[in-house]
C-alpha cells in the first residue's frame, strides 16, 4: 500500500528495493489459515491485500488469484451468515483499510468490485 499510496514520490531505486524485498514470500500469504473461514478476518483481508496488490505489482498471478479467491470467500461468508466475525474497534479497521486498498488500487475491475462490496458489508 506504500508504493501505492506515495505513488511517484517513492524514488524508483527504493521502489525497487521494496519490490525485491516483499516479491519473494509473497504465495507465504496463500495458506489455508489465511482465508475467509468466518474467524480472524482481519488476518486474511491483510493478507489478501497484500496477495492482491504485490501480486499485481510483481508479476505473480497465482497470487492474485488466491486474493481474489478470499475475496469471494468473504462474500460468501457474509452470504451465508450476514455478518463478519470480528466485529468489535480492535479488528474492524484492520479490515477496512484492507478491503479499501485493494478496491482503490487492484487493477482487476471484479477484485475491486468485490473488495468494495465487502467494505461496504462491513
Amino acid at each position: 500500500t506504500l508504493l501505492h499510496a506515495a505513488g511517484p514520490l517513492v524514488p524508483a531505486d527504493v521502489r525497487e528495493r521494496i519490490t525485491a524485498a516483499i516479491a519473494p514470500g509473497l504465495l507465504s500469504y496463500a495458506r489455508r489459515d489465511l482465508r475467509h473461514h468466518g474467524y480472524n478476518d482481519n488476518h486474511v483481508t491483510l493478507a489478501t491485500a497484500h496477495l492482491v496488490l504485490t501480486g499485481e505489482l510483481t508479476g505473480q498471478p497465482e497470487a492474485v488469484e488466491e486474493g481474489r479467491a478470499n475475496l469471494l470467500n468473504f462474500r460468501d461468508t457474509f452470504l451465508r451468515r450476514g455478518f463478519m466475525h470480528e466485529t468489535n474497534d480492535c479488528y474492524i479497521p484492520h479490515t477496512l483499510y484492507s478491503l479499501a486498498a485493494v478496491a482503490e488500487w487492484a487493477r482487476d475491475p471484479e477484485i475491486r468490485s468485490l473488495a468494495r462490496a465487502c467494505e461496504e458489508r462491513v
